[in-house]
């Protein structure tokens, strides 16, 4: 329109690839470091962080060794993300279930944004078989908020639909990226690796650090059930034309399969 692409968010699902395909680097998102930073230089403004398990794909570091990257930066209070991935775990093996106890043949996991915007806009079949437990990023969000409730919950996390999550979640005030968070550490001469590993107070358990990874959330649920012998899970790596292809597929059997 009028020589500039325009974005229909009709379907939309905010899985970043437009930001990585275009050859122009064109497409951008609204970054909210400068909004960070001036909280942290605000001494009446305590600012919390919680970082998702995908950060260790970006920092080769101990989690005590990120915790005191995070403080020396000016963050108050460091939460890993791992510890609502926790409690997702353990409310989708749950409602899991559940919902087999009422006939059900098919759930699917609600913790990735882009997913769950993808089988909304793209294959709404889909739609009843979607888990309605709310995501790691929330859960940790009311832990902060009920550890306290005046501070800036700051979420740092992988992806545009993360972000778009925060913005979306009351609990959250600002996200930022890892690629924001090392310019961060850049510009304030923090070295992660030359930190000192701290004592973690709560230590998540390591299916909650394995979200990030292909199939981590159907294996922390699976464990957490009482006959995961009986689970068959199918992961989707990715959202691309194979991995919509997948969806649609599943789609298209609901009705065989519910």
């Amino acid at each position: 329109e009028f020589g500039k692409e325009v974005i229909d968010y009709h379907k939309c699902i905010f899985c970043g690839n437009c930001m990585r395909e275009c050859p122009f680097s064109a497409m951008m998102d609204k970054g909210q470091l400068l909004d960070v930073l001036k909280h942290l230089k605000d001494d009446n403004k305590k600012v919390n962080v919680m970082y998702a398990p995908s950060i260790a794909s970006q920092f080769n570091a101990k989690p005590g060794q990120l915790k005191s990257a995070l403080l020396k930066i000016g963050f108050g209070k460091v939460w890993e993300v791992a510890l609502g991935a926790d409690i997702t775990s353990d409310k989708e093996a749950h409602e899991f279930e559940e919902r087999m106890e009422k006939g059900d043949k098919l759930m699917t996991t609600s913790c990735c944004p882009a997913y769950v915007k993808a089988v909304r806009r793209h294959v709404p079949e889909l739609i009843p078989c979607v888990s309605e437990t709310r995501t790691p990023m929330h859960y940790t969000a009311e832990m902060m908020r009920e550890d306290d409730s005046e501070a800036i919950n700051v979420f740092i996390g992988p992806c545009l639909a993360k972000r778009r999550e925060s913005i979306d979640d009351d609990l959250v005030d600002y996200c930022l990226s890892m690629e924001e968070l090392d310019a961060l550490f850049i510009a304030t001469g923090t070295d992660v690796m030359k930190e000192p590993d701290l004592n973690i107070d709560v230590i998540p358990t390591s299916s909650g650090r394995k979200y990030a990874m292909s199939g981590g959330v159907a294996e922390a649920v699976k464990i957490r059930l009482k006959h995961p012998e009986k689970v068959k899970p199918t992961v989707i790596d990715g959202l691309d034309k194979e991995g919509m292809k997948q969806l649609k597929n599943f789609g298209y059997a609901t009705d065989g399969i519910k």
